[in-house]
């Protein structure tokens, strides 16, 4: 828990960084953060089938979030 808790930190962090520079984008793995559903495999660091999906969809969508 504490390592999410770090992630959140940082991630805020960040955001604050980006909001100065033209042109960027602070964006958030949908399907990745608080998931509803076992996103890892068994070892609990990689992801699983779900977890390769919601992050392909995050990623097709902050690629059509960057184009518009």
């Amino acid at each position: 828990m504490e390592y999410n808790k770090r992630v959140w930190q940082l991630n805020g962090s960040l955001k604050k960084a980006v909001k100065s520079i033209h042109g960027a984008k602070f964006w958030i793995h949908c399907g990745l953060c608080n998931p509803s559903q076992n996103i890892f495999t068994r070892d609990g660091i990689h992801l699983n089938a779900a977890g390769q999906q919601a992050l392909y969809r995050s990623y097709q969508g902050s690629i059509v979030f960057a184009l518009n």
